[in-house]
Order: C-alpha cells, then structure tokens, then sequence
C-alpha cells in the first residue's frame, strides 16, 4: 500500500525476471553480485540485490553509468572494456546477471566468478555468440545459466519484500497528448529509449468466474546496441492475445494462460 502504483507494473516483469534468480541461487547478506548492464532489468536487479544486503557492482562499457548505478545501490561500477578493471575483479561473485538483450561476448566475466560461481542470462533470447571458451568454467566449476519469471508465490514475495523496503522501479510518465510521438519514437533523444504499452482485460463472473481475457501492444523505442551507443536498434511493436483461467482446488490456487503474439508467430502455455 506505500508504493507508488504507477511505478509497480514492471515490478511484475523486470523486478521478478531479476529476483527469482537471487532467490534461486541464495542471495543475501554478505553475497558479492554483479549485473551487466543497466536498463530496465538491470535497474531493478541492483535494487533487489542492494536490498538483499549484498554487494553489487554493475558491469558496463560507459563511465557515463557511474552515477545512475551508485543512485540505484551499487557499491561498484567496473568498466568491462578495462582489463585492468577486469582483472581487479577476478573470482569475486558468485553471481552475475546478465541483462543484456542481445548477443554479445561473456567470455570477459566468467574469470570474475568465484568457484562455483554462476552467470545466469536473463535478457539473451537467442544464440550465445561468440562461443564460450570452457577452460575459465572447467577450471573453477563455474556456470552459465539461464532464468526467465517467477511464479505467482515467489512473486507474491517480491511485491511484499518490495513494500517492506520501499523498492519501485524508475519510470517515466508520458502525458496521453505525447503518446503518438513516444510510440513512433520521436520523444527527444534522451526518452528514445523509452517503451510504451496498453492492455486490456476483461474478467468474466458468474459461471466463467476465474476467465479472463486480455489484450494489449507494447512499443520498445529505439534503443541503443550497446552501452557506447555506437549503433542503434529500430524500435519495435508486440501484439499479444491471451486467456487465462484461475481455479481454486483443495485449498491451492491453479492458474492456466495461454498467450500468442507477433514475434515469430509465438505461443507459449503458462501454468
């Protein structure tokens, strides 16, 4: 009840994409973690694992990031671009996640796990490119790994861990007479990078209690490839269909959805 509800929604994607993995591979008080890349998941991974009691250092190309990452509760910014830097952090974490989106070269931080430490992908949707080199994981029984969401009770205690410590993501509200400039992208420079969404759901009563259908379309403006912005990505429009049924059976909670969207013809069952 004491947070900002326009800056809950992403808490539900990006605050449980980033906290199920830092529930997953027991984070805490004392643990060293570290988050490549600082967006939308990478903002929300540094909160969670500032407030988790850990000690976080954010891994990025640009110095320009130094200031949001400390605002945000990193303890560190390590210039992956700097073996100098690099090297300063060898077998320190024992997790880092990786929130980058697209296809880029882990092989720079594996080095900087400790033994038995994991690198877990939460962005990457795709190919690993270029290839890992095994001798850094063999030789210190490290791993790469990969993690989407959470479920509906490891959710419900990121909403209530959220409230106890006042943790909401960043945004930015758009006034309703800008959103035609926002969904085509053409906000000044510093809101390009920004997304824009509207759903719809409608929740059937009676005998259809518990089904509900929804609808929506999310908009991701164009962004930069990199931390350099050396490149930059077009932006890109999801549609999505989805109906979802939630029954209660002996005493538990059962949630079935099924959604498709436009991103390569996709449908996928959740349960």
């Amino acid at each position: 009840e004491n947070l900002d509800t326009k800056a809950v929604p992403p808490i539900l994607c990006a605050g449980i994409t980033t906290w199920s993995p830092l529930c997953h591979w027991n984070i805490g008080k004392g643990s060293k973690v570290a988050v490549i890349g600082l967006g939308g998941l990478g903002h929300m991974a540094i909160k969670l694992a500032h407030a988790l009691g850990a000690e976080v250092t954010l891994f990025s190309r640009s110095p320009g990031k130094t200031a949001d990452a400390k605002r945000l509760g990193a303890h560190n910014v390590v210039i992956s671009t700097d073996a100098a830097q690099m090297q300063s952090v060898a077998n320190q974490f024992e997790l880092i996640i990786d929130t980058v989106p697209y296809a880029h070269d882990v092989n720079p931080y594996i080095p900087t796990l400790k033994l038995d430490g994991t690198l877990v992908y939460v962005g990457l949707l795709g190919e690993v490119t270029p290839p890992l080199h095994t001798v850094p994981m063999i030789l210190g029984r490290r791993t790469v790994a990969g993690s989407l969401i959470g479920g509906i009770k490891e959710t419900q205690e990121l909403l209530d861990f959220c409230g106890e410590h006042n943790i909401t993501a960043d945004v930015e509200m758009i006034n309703m007479a800008d959103i035609n400039a926002a969904y085509n992208g053409k906000l000044p420079e510093n809101a390009s990078k920004k997304t824009a969404s509207l759903f719809l759901t409608y929740a059937f009563s009676g005998a259809l209690q518990g089904l509900s259908l929804n609808a929506g379309a999310y908009y991701t403006g164009r962004r930069p490839m990199d931390d350099l912005n050396q490149g930059w990505l077009g932006g890109n429009t999801l549609y999505t269909l989805g109906a979802r049924y939630r029954h209660q059976m002996g005493g538990n909670a059962y949630t079935w959805q099924l959604n498709v969207d436009n991103a390569a013809n996709k449908r996928y069952w959740a349960a």
